[in-house]
């Protein structure tokens, strides 16, 4: 039995994909490093296509967007794992970012999953 929100009409499939976010707990000014998202169907029929996007917010308030990636079709159970790169620039006075990864795809059956945080500081 599955359990996401409302259950779509019978023959259709039902999948639900899931987002993963593991960024580095530092960054180093003027050094690039990855942010990773893994984005997972845990739904029991193969999924359709969509995109994955990671923002970050700095604690002064700077908006970071890294961009949209697309998200295959996954089988049940089936993963994709994206690499989102970052360079904090020098001389800045930000000193922590807050990232959000959002994946998106028509009729998933469970939205609740589909958002995910994580934080990083930067040093100099």
């Amino acid at each position: 039995e599955y359990g996401g929100e409302v259950p779509p009409p019978p023959g259709d499939p039902v999948f639900d994909l899931a987002v993963n976010l593991a960024a580095p707990r530092f960054f180093t000014e003027g050094e690039t490093s990855d942010v990773a998202v893994t984005v997972t169907n845990v739904g029991p029929d193969d999924s359709v296509a969509g995109i994955v996007s990671l923002e970050g917010v700095t604690n002064r308030g700077t908006i970071v967007p890294l961009g949209s990636q697309d998200v295959r079709v996954l089988p049940s159970g089936g993963d994709q794992i994206f690499s989102f790169p970052y360079t904090p620039p020098t001389g800045e006075q930000d000193k922590v970012v807050n990232w959000t990864a959002t994946v998106a795809a028509p009729d998933d059956a469970n939205l609740s999953n589909n958002d995910a945080t994580d934080r990083s500081n930067i040093k100099k």
